[in-house]
């Protein structure tokens, strides 16, 4: 079995299910890149495999 992603990038995850629609998602980490890198990785499943849709880019600078 694969290393949990908290484990294996020394971070810590929070999932919390909304009272209406959709869920929350939190992400503790000393490095930018990490938060980055696990919140790619969830929207690129979510839109993936529960909507079947390609997964935008979202980021902003």
């Amino acid at each position: 079995m694969p290393e949990p992603l908290a484990k294996q990038y020394d971070c810590r995850v929070g999932i919390t299910l909304l009272a209406t629609h959709g869920l929350s998602i939190r992400v503790l980490s000393n490095k930018t890149n990490i938060i980055e890198h696990l919140f790619s990785q969830v929207q690129s499943y979510v839109v993936e495999q529960i909507f079947h849709r390609p997964t935008p880019f979202l980021r902003k600078y």
